[in-house]
């Protein structure tokens, strides 16, 4: 599964909630995930990881999908699915719409939940597809061509 970590700096793609906008500002906000993707990058994971976590307690959304990335690879002390799932699935309700597409991709079958669910799939992909995600539009397509 290949999976990239992502540091939206650019101001519009970062999306927040309303408490972390009230706290934090969008810049510091994506200082703060530039430094951590930095950090992955190097290779130092634990300062990535305990980044991400601040962030994703905070509410956003980037940092809730980079972290459960490194669930999904191991990258944590103790990776878990559910959680993982639980912080892809926070993010894409954030309008992460990166999320949303990977969220698509771990539902179908021969991936890492244990019941697969194409129609919940399918919604995610439509929802990623809907917010301008090529690769979901693209999915969508192909499912519609296969049947």
């Amino acid at each position: 599964m290949h999976l990239r970590l992502l540091c939206l700096a650019c101001a519009g793609l970062l999306a927040l909630n309303s408490s972390v906008a009230a706290t934090v500002s969008e810049d510091d906000v994506a200082a703060r995930l530039q430094a951590a993707t930095q950090a992955h990058e190097q290779g130092r994971l634990k300062v990535a990881r305990k980044a991400f976590e601040s962030m994703a307690r905070d509410g956003v959304p980037a940092a809730q999908y980079n972290l459960a990335v490194m669930h999904l690879r191991g990258e944590v002390p103790h990776p878990s699915k559910q959680e993982a799932l639980r912080l892809m699935n926070d993010a894409a309700e954030h309008g992460f719409v990166s999320a949303m597409f990977e969220l698509g991709r771990l539902h179908e079958p021969h991936s890492i939940v244990d019941a697969p669910d194409p129609a919940l799939a399918t919604q995610w992909y439509l929802r990623a597809a809907e917010a301008g995600s090529t690769d979901a539009q693209v999915a969508i397509g192909t499912a519609y061509y296969l049947g």
